[in-house]
Protein backbone atom coordinates (compact mmCIF):
# COMPACT_ATOMS: atom_id res chain seq x y z
CA UNK A 1 0.00 0.00 0.00
CA UNK A 2 2.05 2.57 0.60
CA UNK A 3 4.21 2.03 -2.51
CA UNK A 4 0.62 2.44 -4.23
CA UNK A 5 0.43 5.77 -1.79
CA UNK A 6 3.51 7.14 -2.75
CA UNK A 7 3.30 6.81 -6.26
CA UNK A 8 -0.76 8.41 -6.63
CA UNK A 9 0.93 11.01 -3.83
CA UNK A 10 3.65 12.02 -6.27
CA UNK A 11 2.01 12.34 -10.00
CA UNK A 12 -1.12 14.02 -7.92
CA UNK A 13 1.26 16.40 -6.31
CA UNK A 14 3.18 17.11 -9.60
CA UNK A 15 -0.38 18.14 -11.22
CA UNK A 16 -1.62 19.92 -8.62
CA UNK A 17 1.44 22.19 -8.79
CA UNK A 18 1.42 22.47 -12.48
CA UNK A 19 -1.95 23.41 -12.25
CA UNK A 20 -2.06 25.22 -9.18
CA UNK A 21 1.25 27.98 -11.41
CA UNK A 22 -1.45 28.55 -14.30
CA UNK A 23 -3.07 31.48 -15.40
CA UNK A 24 -6.43 30.27 -15.17
CA UNK A 25 -6.38 28.97 -11.12
CA UNK A 26 -4.47 32.08 -10.08
CA UNK A 27 -7.56 34.04 -11.76
CA UNK A 28 -9.98 31.70 -10.01
CA UNK A 29 -8.58 31.49 -6.89
CA UNK A 30 -7.50 35.54 -6.90
CA UNK A 31 -11.46 36.09 -7.69
CA UNK A 32 -12.80 33.32 -4.69
CA UNK A 33 -10.38 35.13 -2.42
CA UNK A 34 -11.89 38.45 -3.06
CA UNK A 35 -15.53 37.00 -2.65
CA UNK A 36 -14.09 35.13 0.72
CA UNK A 37 -12.68 38.58 1.78
CA UNK A 38 -15.75 40.66 1.13
CA UNK A 39 -18.37 38.05 3.68
CA UNK A 40 -15.39 38.25 6.13
CA UNK A 41 -16.32 42.01 6.26
CA UNK A 42 -19.91 41.86 5.34
CA UNK A 43 -23.20 42.64 7.87
CA UNK A 44 -24.29 39.33 6.81
CA UNK A 45 -21.38 37.42 8.74
CA UNK A 46 -22.81 37.93 12.13
CA UNK A 47 -26.46 36.77 10.85
CA UNK A 48 -24.59 33.15 10.34
CA UNK A 49 -24.07 30.38 12.88
CA UNK A 50 -20.99 30.39 14.68
CA UNK A 51 -18.62 27.69 15.20
CA UNK A 52 -20.47 27.27 18.74
CA UNK A 53 -23.85 26.35 17.50
CA UNK A 54 -25.39 23.40 18.39
CA UNK A 55 -22.45 22.13 20.42
CA UNK A 56 -24.39 19.59 22.52
CA UNK A 57 -22.92 17.47 19.53
CA UNK A 58 -20.21 17.72 19.59
CA UNK A 59 -19.88 16.66 23.44
CA UNK A 60 -22.18 14.20 23.37
CA UNK A 61 -20.66 10.52 23.41
CA UNK A 62 -23.41 8.58 21.71
CA UNK A 63 -23.50 11.14 18.96
CA UNK A 64 -19.95 10.89 18.49
CA UNK A 65 -19.59 7.10 18.93
CA UNK A 66 -22.83 5.32 18.49
CA UNK A 67 -25.14 6.72 16.25
CA UNK A 68 -22.63 7.67 13.45
CA UNK A 69 -20.73 4.07 14.12
CA UNK A 70 -20.04 1.98 10.41
CA UNK A 71 -21.90 -0.69 11.77
CA UNK A 72 -25.43 1.30 12.36
CA UNK A 73 -25.22 1.74 8.28
CA UNK A 74 -25.33 -2.26 8.34
CA UNK A 75 -28.65 -2.38 10.82
CA UNK A 76 -30.29 0.67 8.99
CA UNK A 77 -30.02 -1.04 5.89
CA UNK A 78 -31.14 -3.97 7.15
CA UNK A 79 -34.02 -2.96 8.65
CA UNK A 80 -34.75 -1.04 5.11
CA UNK A 81 -34.85 -4.19 3.39
CA UNK A 82 -36.81 -6.45 5.87
CA UNK A 83 -39.28 -3.80 5.68
CA UNK A 84 -39.44 -3.72 1.90
CA UNK A 85 -42.51 -4.74 0.59
CA UNK A 86 -41.16 -6.98 -2.00
CA UNK A 87 -38.91 -9.74 -1.36
CA UNK A 88 -35.48 -9.01 -3.07
CA UNK A 89 -34.03 -11.50 -5.60
CA UNK A 90 -31.72 -14.18 -4.77
CA UNK A 91 -28.36 -12.81 -7.01
CA UNK A 92 -29.52 -9.21 -5.19
CA UNK A 93 -29.40 -11.31 -1.57
CA UNK A 94 -26.18 -12.56 -2.18
CA UNK A 95 -24.47 -9.67 -3.70
CA UNK A 96 -25.70 -7.59 -0.18
CA UNK A 97 -24.62 -10.67 1.98
CA UNK A 98 -20.99 -10.07 0.53
CA UNK A 99 -21.23 -6.51 1.04
CA UNK A 100 -22.68 -6.97 4.65
CA UNK A 101 -19.60 -9.20 5.29
CA UNK A 102 -17.04 -7.29 3.75
CA UNK A 103 -18.69 -4.11 5.76
CA UNK A 104 -18.47 -6.01 9.04
CA UNK A 105 -14.64 -7.10 8.49
CA UNK A 106 -13.66 -3.31 7.22
CA UNK A 107 -15.53 -1.46 10.00
CA UNK A 108 -14.96 -3.86 13.26
CA UNK A 109 -12.87 -6.39 12.81
CA UNK A 110 -9.80 -4.54 10.90
CA UNK A 111 -9.59 -2.11 13.45
CA UNK A 112 -9.57 -4.28 15.87
CA UNK A 113 -7.04 -6.90 15.20
CA UNK A 114 -5.32 -5.60 12.18
CA UNK A 115 -5.08 -1.99 13.28
CA UNK A 116 -4.02 -2.67 17.08
CA UNK A 117 -1.09 -1.76 18.19
CA UNK A 118 -1.02 -3.88 21.86
CA UNK A 119 -2.96 -0.83 23.76
CA UNK A 120 -5.41 0.95 21.55
CA UNK A 121 -6.62 1.13 17.81
CA UNK A 122 -3.58 3.00 15.39
CA UNK A 123 -4.92 4.40 12.22
CA UNK A 124 -2.56 4.97 9.71
CA UNK A 125 -1.27 8.63 9.17
CA UNK A 126 -1.05 10.32 5.87
CA UNK A 127 0.13 13.91 5.10
CA UNK A 128 -2.31 16.05 4.64
CA UNK A 129 -0.73 18.19 1.36
CA UNK A 130 -1.21 14.19 -0.05
CA UNK A 131 -4.74 13.92 0.59
CA UNK A 132 -5.65 17.20 -0.61
CA UNK A 133 -3.55 16.81 -3.73
CA UNK A 134 -5.52 13.76 -4.56
CA UNK A 135 -8.46 15.19 -3.82
CA UNK A 136 -7.75 17.83 -5.96
CA UNK A 137 -7.01 15.65 -8.74
CA UNK A 138 -10.01 13.30 -8.15
CA UNK A 139 -12.07 16.69 -8.34
CA UNK A 140 -10.19 17.68 -11.62
CA UNK A 141 -10.73 14.09 -13.53
CA UNK A 142 -14.55 14.66 -11.90
CA UNK A 143 -15.08 18.60 -13.87
CA UNK A 144 -13.22 16.96 -16.85
CA UNK A 145 -15.24 14.00 -17.62
CA UNK A 146 -19.03 16.41 -16.42
CA UNK A 147 -17.58 18.44 -19.53
CA UNK A 148 -16.75 15.54 -21.97
CA UNK A 149 -20.20 13.86 -20.85
CA UNK A 150 -22.24 17.47 -21.78
CA UNK A 151 -20.46 17.34 -24.97
CA UNK A 152 -20.55 14.16 -26.34
CA UNK A 153 -24.49 14.48 -25.56
CA UNK A 154 -24.73 17.92 -27.25
CA UNK A 155 -26.29 19.70 -24.15
CA UNK A 156 -27.09 19.60 -20.50
CA UNK A 157 -29.37 16.58 -19.48
CA UNK A 158 -31.05 18.65 -17.01
CA UNK A 159 -32.58 21.28 -19.42
CA UNK A 160 -33.34 18.56 -21.88
CA UNK A 161 -34.73 15.06 -20.41
CA UNK A 162 -34.10 13.76 -24.41
CA UNK A 163 -30.47 13.93 -23.51
CA UNK A 164 -30.70 12.13 -20.22
CA UNK A 165 -31.27 8.56 -22.21
CA UNK A 166 -27.79 9.31 -24.42
CA UNK A 167 -25.81 9.73 -21.80
CA UNK A 168 -22.70 7.34 -21.88
CA UNK A 169 -21.97 4.88 -18.51
CA UNK A 170 -17.93 5.50 -19.71
CA UNK A 171 -18.10 9.36 -19.37
CA UNK A 172 -20.87 10.03 -15.82
CA UNK A 173 -19.01 7.85 -13.88
CA UNK A 174 -15.95 9.71 -13.13
CA UNK A 175 -18.05 12.50 -12.69
CA UNK A 176 -18.84 10.96 -9.42
CA UNK A 177 -15.15 11.53 -8.42
CA UNK A 178 -16.10 15.03 -7.82
CA UNK A 179 -17.71 13.82 -4.42
CA UNK A 180 -14.85 11.73 -2.66
CA UNK A 181 -12.60 15.20 -4.08
CA UNK A 182 -14.10 17.51 -2.33
CA UNK A 183 -14.20 15.46 0.83
CA UNK A 184 -10.60 14.75 0.81
CA UNK A 185 -10.13 18.69 0.31
CA UNK A 186 -12.20 19.49 2.93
Amino acid sequence: MSLIYSITSTISRNIEDMIGKSFLFTLIFKIFEFIENEWVNSYFKSLYPSENFLSIFKKSKILKEEIFSPLIVLVTFTLFLLLATEPVSRDLQFTILIAFISFFIGAAILPRFVLNDSEKNQIPLFDTKDVYSIGFCLTLIGIVFLFISIASVGGLPILKSSLRYSLKPIFTMPVFLVIPGIGLIA
